[in-house]
């Protein structure tokens, strides 16, 4: 194996220029590409992949609900109403906003209910309203249109009518002189029982004790990229300070996926640094000490530097990103590979000869480099895509760095500027020439330490919370803890999702998923979960409603119906051709419109309930 290396070592001392261009080109195609590599800061990344996982993995990777940043807007003192909550909210969304208008982070801010959101659902409950009404409501429909319940309900619409100044109520009243949206209304709040996260004040959202407003960011970008996401904090967080500065009397408080990633992305890239440095430091130190040659400091660090870019460049090329928790643990790869080159340093101390470095050194550090690859390797055919990661980066480093040692790292060798510490190398040398195996107190001492350890081993406890892998600001975990007393009962929240080619499939499938919810709700498991998707009906589910509607009013009901109430109105000194809207409203066709596909529910709202990700629909 050494006359290959010696045999390299020659040639390149015969034509130098051949080994500075191959050096010099192959750690810039390496840095260039490298410096592409994409880095995640996924902590499922760490967990085994299964068939199951792998397709939960793919739908909740794409899944932009999870990666909303949640925003909080919290008095400082109970003087502060929820009017200056609401003010401040529209003050910080429209700063913020106007911010982004360069950066083009942010896809759309739920905070408040439109001015245009009512007039448009108004259009489309008129349009296809008998598709949501449950059969349950039928049962109070004839007793309505009896003769008592009618003329009440019109005495009390004559005074309605008489105090509407936009005219909204008189509106709704023309359509429904009867009242049948009561009981619709009642079967609707049936249905939705105990889901009341949020009171509405001044159009905005706020916690069901009005004390904080909330606001919901959606990011336009997609999941992994990691640079967008901490661009977008930094500019909630810039925008914040300033918001505080300019309203002491509240708070601005935030969290979410994308925080939690661009916390846990600048945390471990500055204790990259801190401990790559303190690690180098130590080392370059010492090596300082026992070599007595700065030009040797060098030597170490080409070695690592060419390895570390020539592993970023081969995961470019092998899969194009690599989990950023994973580039942290190589740090532990970092001592082993500056042991290969201490190997290759050390022996020139002694022979001041690369030749016989090369001839000594070859085959113990190629066959270390080999075992230590195949260790690391083995973390390939894991489960964990994390220590996968892990253990590509790991093994290239190495392969790198032995490579250099071997073939460029001989080269800068020169015997004129061979110095050493003799002083520091004998005490080395007497470490190394000392025989513990002869001594008997140290042998006793060790095997009591191993029957201690062996003893306390089992004990040891493990931490399953994958929370604690990650750093959180305190900011993160003050906001965290605010939305979980305000919004979740102090409780967990988690999101599901149903998968399905097409919408009405993942309608149908969510309507499943909610009766399960409901029986664990009834067990005591789960303590409440939100109806909000359970509301969208597939279109079977709406056309059988219609047609449930149009079985009703028959042409016998319709014409009772229409007499009665143009009896009650004249009875009340109403005209009977303001009820018109009513008379169509019951004679005419329906048709199945789903409010997603349709457009007409905002995509503020509809992006937290149903998103199409590729060809499939996730609800």
């Amino acid at each position: 194996m050494h006359k290959l290396f010696i045999a390299i070592y020659r040639y390149f001392r015969a034509h130098r220029p051949v080994m500075w261009t191959l050096l010099v080109a192959s750690s810039l195609v390496f840095g260039f590409f490298g410096l592409r590599l994409v880095y995640e800061e996924d902590l499922t990344k760490l967990l085994p992949k299964t068939e199951k996982s792998s397709r939960s993995g793919l739908a909740f990777g794409q899944l932009s609900v999870k990666d909303k940043v949640f925003v909080e807007f919290v008095p400082k003192s109970d003087s502060v109403s929820a009017e200056a909550l609401a003010r401040g909210c529209d003050e910080f969304i429209a700063a913020l906003m106007e911010k982004d208008s360069s950066a083009s982070l942010i896809a759309n801010v739920l905070y408040r209910i439109e001015d245009e959101w009512l007039p448009n659902a108004m259009d489309y409950a008129l349009a296809c309203f008998p598709a949501y009404i449950d059969s349950s409501a039928y049962d109070s429909f004839d007793a309505l249109f009896e003769r008592n319940a009618l003329d009440a309900r019109m005495a009390e619409n004559v005074e309605i009518m008489s105090n509407d100044w936009d005219g909204t109520q008189t509106t709704a009243i023309c359509y429904d002189p009867a009242g049948l949206r009561y009981p619709v209304m009642e079967a609707l709040k049936a249905s939705f029982s105990g889901d009341a996260p949020y009171r509405i004040v001044d159009r905005h959202l706020f916690s069901p004790d009005g004390k904080v407003c909330v606001a919901y960011i959606s990011q336009d970008f997609k999941s992994f990229d990691s640079m967008s996401g901490a661009r977008l904090v930094k500019m909630i967080s810039s925008e914040a300070e300033s918001f505080e500065k300019e309203n002491p009397q509240l708070r601005v408080l935030y969290h979410g996926a994308t925080v939690n990633a661009a916390d846990n992305s600048r945390t471990i890239k500055q204790d990259l640094v801190l401990t790559i440095g303190i690690s180098l430091l130590i080392i370059l130190a010492l090596l300082l000490l026992c070599f007595r040659n700065k030009t040797n400091l060098l030597h170490i660090l080409l070695p690592i530097v060419y390895g570390t870019l020539f592993a970023m460049a081969s995961v470019y090329w092998i899969k194009g990103r690599i989990s950023l928790m994973a580039m942290g643990l190589s740090v532990v790869v970092l001592g082993i590979a500056v042991s290969y080159v201490l190997h290759v340093l050390t022996q020139f101390k002694y022979v001041a000869d690369a030749e016989q470095v090369l001839r000594a050194q070859s085959k113990p550090v190629c066959l270390g480099c080999i075992t230590t690859i195949g260790a690391f390797a083995g973390l390939l055919f894991t489960k964990s895509e994390l220590l996968s990661d892990f253990g590509l980066f790991a093994s290239l480093v190495l392969l790198g760095t032995t490579f250099c040692a071997l073939v460029f790292l001989p080269q800068f060798l020169d015997p004129e500027k061979n110095r050493r510490s003799e002083k520091a190398f004998r005490f080395l040398e007497k470490i190394n020439s000392a025989k513990p195996d002869r001594r008997r107190w140290l042998l006793c001492l060790i095997a009591i330490v191993s029957i201690v350890c062996f003893c306390f081993a089992p004990r040891i406890g493990f931490d399953s919370n994958l929370k604690h892998i990650g750093y959180e600001s305190p900011v993160n975990k003050e906001s965290q803890k605010v939305y979980a007393e305000k919004f979740n009962h102090n409780l967990q929240s988690t999101f599901l999702a149903v998968s399905a080619p097409s919408l009405d499939e993942a309608l149908s499938l969510n309507k499943g998923l909610g009766a399960r919810l409901d029986s664990l709700q009834a067990e005591g498991i789960v303590k409440s979960w939100s109806r909000m998707s359970s509301a969208l009906l597939s279109t079977s589910e709406m056309q059988a409603n219609i047609d449930r509607w149009k079985a009703w009013w028959t042409p016998e009901r319709q014409a009772s119906a229409k007499a009665a109430v143009a009896a009650a109105a004249r009875r009340q000194g109403l005209e009977e051709d303001i009820f018109d809207p009513f008379y169509s409203l019951i004679s005419r066709d329906y048709e199945a419109l789903s409010p997603i596909e349709s457009g007409v529910l905002p995509v503020e709202l509809s992006c937290n309930m149903v998103e199409q990700v590729g060809g499939s629909w996730l609800v």
